[in-house]
């Protein structure tokens, strides 16, 4: 190893367009001045892949990742026909959570099953946290499925908790079950027994 020698950190690097981001690239650079000390071994190949070195590589936890998804509001019409059976794939970490579809939009907008949780492995650090992709399709005959829209959630480490936090909630909310909260935020006033 080469004196002094520290592993450069992942960093994301932003991918422009002509007029707009195209993406990020999350990646480390190292720079070695040739013929002064021997350069260090690449790193292990694995299934013809180079791996990412442990002392760079993020560490991952199993996380649960749980979502409320109410329902489907104002669906415009896609190449002139009527979004009607709509369903939601929720991408994150490489795995795919598929809600269950709604049947006909005009009728019941809302999903039947509204709780939803997926396990992942995910990195223990906000900064390497992959973007949470949403997709909306609409079912229509013959299998077609086309793309009805997409929204991209990148910075949610707010949402993250530990269970101990969400286990002290819960008794805080326990004990404070004889009060009540006006959600247009007045204070909470004490509710008769």
């Amino acid at each position: 190893m080469l004196p002094g020698y520290e592993s450069s950190k992942l960093q994301w690097f932003p991918i422009s367009g002509v007029k707009k981001s195209k993406g990020e690239m999350l990646a480390a650079f190292e720079l070695y001045k040739l013929g002064e000390h021997e350069l260090p071994l690449p790193p292990p190949i694995l299934d013809s892949r180079y791996q990412v070195p442990f002392d760079i590589r993020p560490e991952l936890i199993r996380t649960r990742v749980e979502i409320l998804s109410w329902g489907l509001r104002q669906l415009q019409d896609y190449k002139m026909l009527p979004v009607d059976s709509p369903h939601v794939e929720i991408e994150i970490g490489g795995e795919v959570l598929r809600l269950d579809k709604i049947e006909s939009v005009k009728k019941h907008s809302n999903f039947d099953n509204p709780n939803n949780f997926i396990d992942v492995m995910l990195p223990s650090e906000d900064l390497y946290m992959p973007p949470i992709n949403i997709r909306v399709l609409d079912n229509r005959s013959f299998g077609y499925k086309p793309l009805i829209g997409v929204a991209t959630i990148k910075e949610y480490g707010n949402y993250r908790t530990t269970y101990e936090a969400l286990k002290n909630a819960v008794k805080e909310l326990k004990s404070d079950s004889n009060k009540l909260v006006d959600i247009d935020g007045a204070t909470p006033e004490e509710t008769s027994p």
